[in-house]
């Protein structure tokens, strides 16, 4: 689970974000027992949506308790769960 991820707002838009992500999914590919990398953005933050969805995530839910609790035991009011499997 990617469980904080910032850049600085003077770093933005230079890849930085991308490429720690990528790094993060090839090393939970390669180095470990993982079948899944997951993490929990904010439903207002587009661009971060559109870079995880670029880098093949998907969206499991939206602030939505029935489909959230099933899956990770917890459910976020505003924000969505995105999972990439390996």
């Amino acid at each position: 689970h990617i469980r904080n991820l910032a850049v600085d707002q003077k770093c933005r838009r230079m890849g930085i974000a991308r490429e720690l992500v990528e790094a993060v999914v090839d090393y939970a590919d390669k180095e470990t027992p993982a079948e899944l990398v997951t993490l929990v953005v904010d439903d207002t933050n587009t661009a971060a949506i559109n870079l995880y969805k670029s880098l093949g995530f998907d969206i499991e839910s939206i602030g939505n308790p029935s489909t959230a609790m099933p899956k990770y035991g917890q459910w976020t009011n505003g924000r969505s769960i995105m999972s990439k499997k390996l």
